[in-house]
This record gives structure tokens, sequence and C-alpha cells, in this order.
């Protein structure tokens, strides 16, 4: 392995145990849901099909608070400071 090879392995293995122990933190948790979720959506589907089937899902995790953003345009989710895009049609 040339010395840049190893240095990216070291790297990259480093990252791994991170991302292992960063898991079992979550697990360590209980695994419910609690929060803010905020998801972005198309204004007509999000309304007849996605928001009825939101209810379900708060009365199961009622630690969980959902905001919805309705939009037809594309938004950059990370910079918008969106956690959950639904998109239709083609990518």
């Amino acid at each position: 392995m040339t010395g840049d090879g190893k240095l990216f392995f070291e790297r990259c293995s480093a990252i791994l145990k991170e991302l292992d122990q960063a898991e079992a933190d979550m697990l360590e948790r209980g695994g419910c849901p609690s929060g803010l979720l905020r998801i972005k959506m198309p204004t007509a589907l999000g309304r007849l099909r996605i928001i009825p089937m939101l209810g379900n899902l708060t009365s199961r995790f009622p630690e969980l608070h959902i905001a919805t953003i309705f939009a037809d345009t594309l938004t950059d989710p990370i910079s918008a400071g969106i956690d959950a895009v639904v998109r239709i049609g083609y990518p």
C-alpha cells in the first residue's frame, strides 16, 4: 500500500469507528423518535396523502413533533434546515 493509501485507510477506519459508536449511542437512547422533524413535501400530495398519515405517527410517538412545509419548488434541504423531503416525478 502506498503512503497516501495507508493514510486514507487509517482516516476511513477512524471515521467508521466513530459511526459505529454514534449508532450504538442512538440505540442506547431507547429508539423512540423525539424532537422536531421538519418535512417538506409537494402541496397536493402532502395535503391529500401524507398529512392524514402523520396523526398515526405522532400518536404512536408522542415526543415527536412534525413541522410540515408545503411547496412545489426544489430546495436544498440542508441549507433550509429540513430533515426530510418528499418529492414526486423524475429524479
